[in-house]
């Protein structure tokens, strides 16, 4: 695999590579993939909906479990993250983080806050390793250029207590950032 590694704090590093996100996983016990949720938590499509489908069924009915936040079934808002079991996935929670649809740089507040509130929740629930997709990207119709500017503004600004950043695809340019404690 091709990787390139980056600086991005002095106690954190990212290391790009391209692989399949579903795969990854570093103990099973305190890792968690990043999936990019609609705002019902729904299986979506592309690399939500191959994270879904690898996980199994009950990923779903998981996601249908979490309480509502606004009406309609709504169980995450734009800017939001929520977390479930990964089950069939070899990491121990997927956290499904709402990210918002593209309408110019003004929606980079709240891609921002997406990336954030993501980290922010990994770190309640003890996760030491975490892997995010580019987040708002494709199908929320972010260019996957602007996507990755703001994603590496908001990690670098919230990498504090990661020590390591990689990036992994096996769904044509898509990148994927991964995280993991300093610890390790």
């Amino acid at each position: 695999m091709q990787r390139e590694q980056f600086k991005l704090s002095d106690t954190c590093s990212m290391t790009i590579y391209f692989g399949d996100i579903t795969k990854w996983r570093v103990d099973g016990a305190t890792d968690a993939i990043v999936a990019p949720a609609n705002k019902k938590v729904n299986a979506g499509a592309a690399v939500d909906g191959v994270i879904h489908k690898v996980a199994g069924p009950r990923l779903l009915s998981a996601c249908q479990r979490l309480p509502d936040v606004a009406p309609h079934g709504v169980k995450c808002e734009v800017g939001q993250a929520v977390s479930t079991k990964a089950f069939n996935l070899p990491v121990s929670r997927v956290i499904h983080a709402v990210g918002p649809v593209y309408e110019g740089r003004e929606s980079d507040a709240d891609l921002e806050k997406t990336y954030a509130s993501a980290l922010a929740l990994a770190a309640t629930e003890g996760i030491k390793h975490i892997v995010f997709p580019p987040l708002s990207c494709r199908i929320y119709g972010y260019p996957y250029s602007e996507g990755a500017e703001v994603a590496l503004k908001a990690l670098k600004n919230g990498c504090q207590g990661f020590t390591q950043v990689r990036t992994c695809s096996n769904f044509g340019t898509l990148a994927t950032l991964i995280f993991s404690s300093p610890s390790d």
